[in-house]
């Protein structure tokens, strides 16, 4: 008993610590999460990445990266920015940012410093996560609505100036969301996109910009794009829609490389369709190139025509920058082809060109065939883009082409006496008639016809200008009009026969360096009056 007595205090204490010991008799103690560190959001100009999650009111969980743009200046003042959100298309899901860059305003911000300069626009571009989601899921456009709104509340965003834009899914997903917060949008431009519910958007999208935008080869959604656009007339916004002849699904890069796309949407405030808004001095409505920016840029020249306001799209190609008094040749397409799609990147032999754009003319094949021509050419190449649903011989597109070449010829510091003009078929028949219009305003012209039936009509202006006419084989009198005038004019004019009637021999002519070796050795003797 006495051991026992003993030993009692030491089996009391095991007793009790064999107690704690146990699990069943201690409390849970949970791992704590820490919280989210809040996002800073960037006050100086350059391309920032962040991660975005939420808890939805229904309790669902979405993340997502987003990629916000500060333009220059930013940093300098107190200002508040317009601010433009991109939604990407399907094939840019992903969880890391990247593929933002492969298309829309960021990939022509990386591809041309000259906008990133000048752009005074904040850009958000969210990215969809890759599990499946896609921005037509309401969870998904209620995240991205929260986004914009939070990045407008963090940042200094004009909150009248908001613009969404998107193209393919991400056009969809720029009319969801601007049905799902109509009250947050200044303007819209979705682009290639599927038709939402045009009855409802007539209803919702009141006193808002919108431009659906929309290539004519791209038949899933050509109808839809009108159908939109008719049911949007009734709701008293800017509301146009163009058609791009000749272009197809992938249409976007000639909207978002362009100054105009963006100057559209500045003339936009929330809730004042068409109001024009404040900018920077810097971004005036065509953004000429700085004068020593070499190689090939998309761009854009407000005119007007027949009393209403156009905006001449057009490529300008310069092969030797630094040199002063550069000759200028204009080229017009013809109807129907617009050219070749050409990717945004450095080619061989050539400086860099800003982003994809559409080429034609001389000005693909100098693009194609690269150190050919760095010796012997050094002109600049105007080529302008037919508006749709125009023709380039009527009278007032005339004037507005006129008005183009001579506004590119002085801010080029061209050499007046060297300005040359071709095309091909209704380009060629507009060519023609440019040189009889302006008589001794171009130094020589040359025009090709593999499908029209042209006519010359009566004019002196051969004596003036030297002309080149090549035409389809096996129809030697369908130009006799002009075969005439040619020998009349005892001038340097000469008619030709292309070896095949197909588009491979007009693009091998322009591919030529005889070609052009013939056409720029013409000058006027003395500037045009």
């Amino acid at each position: 008993m006495r051991k026992l007595s003993i030993l009692l205090p030491f089996l009391v204490m095991l007793l009790a610590t064999m107690a704690l010991a146990d699990p069943a008799t201690q409390p849970v103690t949970r791992p704590t999460s820490r919280p989210e560190k809040p996002v800073v959001y960037p006050t100086k100009p350059g391309t920032f990445k962040f991660r975005y999650k939420t808890t939805l009111p229904n309790g669902h969980k979405i993340e997502m990266v987003y990629k916000i743009f500060v333009p220059l200046g930013y940093d300098k003042n107190t200002d508040r920015y317009p601010m433009v959100v991109f939604y990407h298309g399907a094939g840019e899901a992903g969880d890391d940012g990247a593929a933002l860059n492969l298309h829309g305003p960021l990939h022509e911000i990386d591809s041309n410093p000259a906008m990133a300069e000048s752009l005074p626009m904040i850009v958000l571009a969210p990215q969809c996560p890759p599990h499946g989601e896609r921005w037509d899921q309401p969870d998904i456009i209620e995240a991205a609505v929260s986004l914009v709104r939070e990045v407008a509340a963090k940042m200094r965003v004009d909150r009248d100036r908001i613009y969404g834009t998107g193209l393919s899914m991400g056009g969809k997903g720029t009319w969801l969301t601007a049905l799902a917060a109509p009250d947050l949008w200044a303007a819209i431009a979705p682009i290639s996109a599927s038709p939402e519910q045009p009855e409802e958007a007539s209803k919702k999208l009141l006193n808002m910009g919108v431009w659906i935008c929309i290539g004519e080869g791209d038949d899933d959604s050509v109808d839809g794009a009108k159908k939109m656009g008719d049911a949007l007339q009734k709701s008293h916004g800017d509301v146009r829609v163009s058609n791009i002849p000749g272009a197809g699904h992938g249409c976007w890069p000639m909207f978002y490389s362009n100054a105009s796309f963006y100057e559209w949407m500045l003339q936009h405030r929330r809730g004042q369709p068409g109001t024009l808004a404040d900018k920077p001095a810097a971004w005036p409505p065509e953004n000429p190139p700085p004068a020593n920016s070499p190689g090939c840029a998309l761009l854009s020249f407000p005119t007007k025509a027949a009393g209403h306001d156009l905006m001449l799209e057009y490529t300008l190609y310069r092969a030797k920058p630094g040199q002063t008094q550069r000759p200028l040749l204009v080229f017009l397409h013809e109807n129907e082809r617009l050219g070749t799609v050409l990717p945004g990147k450095h080619y061989a032999n050539l400086p860099p060109f800003a982003g994809d754009m559409v080429l034609a003319g001389p000005t693909l094949e100098v693009m194609r065939t690269g150190s050919k021509f760095t010796g012997p050419f050094g002109a600049d190449i105007l080529s302008p883009r037919l508006p749709p649903g125009r023709t380039w011989d009527e009278a007032d597109m005339q004037t507005a082409l006129y008005n183009l070449i001579s506004r590119v010829s002085k801010a080029q510091h061209n050499d007046v006496c060297r300005v040359y003009i071709c095309g091909v078929n209704e380009g060629a028949r507009a060519a023609y008639k440019m040189i009889q219009t302006h008589s001794g305003y171009f130094s020589a012209g040359a025009v090709f016809f593999n499908k029209e039936n042209f006519a010359a009509d009566s004019s002196d202006s051969l004596k003036l200008t030297p002309l080149c006419v090549i035409e389809s084989p096996g129809a030697p009198n369908t130009y006799q009009s002009m075969r005439d005038q040619i020998t009349a004019s005892k001038s340097d004019s000469r008619v030709a026969a292309l070896p095949t009637p197909d588009y491979a021999a007009i693009a091998a002519i322009y591919a030529d360096p005889g070609f052009y070796d013939w056409l720029l050795h013409h000058k006027l003797a003395a500037a045009p009056k």
